[in-house]
């Protein structure tokens, strides 16, 4: 039997977990503000062109006066969203590395057995019974009067 083996390796990727957590690298968050401020200045320039052909359109019977203050109040006071978001969304990555490779060779052992005579002594017990000192008994009479 041949073992090769490689011990196995738990790798725990949290990445993603964190970076929607908001503890992101700082590649990441430059990434992120980049195309942030490209959506901001695209929406700004938008809504610039916008107020101009407003502005333009002398065929409106809205007043002049009128006209700048309706857009001084609508970029005065800025839509807020809020909503409830959960975090983390996704799950970590896990991956186990490592192997274990077990390679059976059959029929490599090579044996030989010889039986052999089991060599035996046995002697016979003997109990030999003897008496060591008979039973008696010694009574006295002791006169207590002399």
């Amino acid at each position: 039997m041949i073992i090769d083996q490689e011990l196995p390796k738990v790798l725990i990727d949290q990445r993603q977990c964190f970076s929607e957590a908001g503890l992101k690298s700082p590649q990441e968050l430059s990434d992120e503000y980049a195309q942030l401020g490209r959506k901001l200045v695209l929406e700004g320039t938008a809504r610039r062109a916008e107020e101009g052909d407003r502005l333009g359109r002398i065929e409106d019977p809205i007043p002049f006066r009128t006209l700048i203050a309706d857009m001084a109040e609508e970029n005065a006071w800025p839509v807020i969203d809020f909503n409830i978001d959960f975090i983390p969304k996704s799950r970590p990555k896990i991956e186990v590395t490592g192997y274990l490779k077990i390679d059976w060779r059959l029929g490599g052992a090579v044996t030989e057995y010889k039986p052999r005579k089991a060599i035996t002594q046995y002697q016979p017990g003997k109990v030999e019974i003897y008496l060591r000192q008979r039973g008696q008994i010694q009574i006295s009479v002791i006169d207590e009067k002399a």
